[in-house]
């Protein structure tokens, strides 16, 4: 087989969703916070991830979510140290 001097592709890890529902219920991967706190968020992000080191973190929120869940979700990632924070949006289409 024919050799390479590069580097190793490295596997893309899967990202993280924190899905927030309009009657405040919070997930993340699929897994229902049983109480929404930032410290049970941090928890429940930490066992996510892994040994992952600065995963990537998409949050998806209802229209009608209360915003300190946005605001929370946001903060707590970061103070985890995730730096790749998206907020998923959905578009608009035109009538």
């Amino acid at each position: 087989l024919p050799e390479a001097t590069g580097e190793a592709m490295t596997e893309q890890a899967e990202p993280v969703d924190i899905v927030i529902k309009a009657d405040g219920k919070v997930l993340v991967n699929d897994q229902e916070l049983a109480t929404v706190t930032s410290e049970a968020l941090a928890a429940v992000l930490k066992r996510v991830v892994g040994e992952q080191k600065d995963p990537h973190v998409i949050i998806s929120a209802d229209a009608k979510a209360e915003y300190q869940l946005i605001v929370t979700a946001m903060d707590t990632a970061q103070q985890l140290g995730y730096t790749k924070l998206t907020l998923a949006t959905r578009q608009t289409t035109a009538e």
